[in-house]
């Protein structure tokens, strides 16, 4: 019969190995390494700047036609209005932020390549 304290180190070196086991390089046999070339499923889109004005112009293709909805829904709020201050006041705030948001969304392709011709210049200061 074993005793509680050689089974108790026995547990131990057995845990040890197989923790410490995990840290020993194998041998894989798999199959051997294929070359495969990946393209570049965005076309000609290599750098960054190049990327982000795909995607600006991607969404102004879609938010275009929200914010024409949007203007007629703000031109609704007026009509809707008859005159209420309350509801005049709803109509116009409602309008001044579709104008702002469609600035922006206008704007921002503008924006983006400004700030790329503003990074190239500085890079090429360095």
């Amino acid at each position: 019969m074993i005793s509680v304290s050689i089974r108790h180190h026995i547990r131990y070196i057995a845990t040890v190995i197989s923790a410490s086991s995990f840290f020993v390089a194998r041998f894989v046999y798999a199959a051997p390494s294929i070359s495969v070339k990946l393209e570049n499923p965005l076309g000609g889109v290599d750098t960054l700047p190049l990327l982000v004005e795909q995607i600006l112009r991607v969404a102004i293709r879609i938010g275009f036609p929200i914010l024409v909805l949007a203007i007629v829904y703000t031109g609704f709020l007026f009509i809707k209005a008859q005159g209420n201050q309350t509801e005049l006041t709803t109509a116009k705030t409602a309008f001044t932020w579709t104008l702002v948001g469609g600035a922006i969304l206008l704007g921002a392709l503008a924006i983006a390549q400004l700030l790329n011709a503003t990074v190239t210049d500085i890079g090429a200061g360095l």
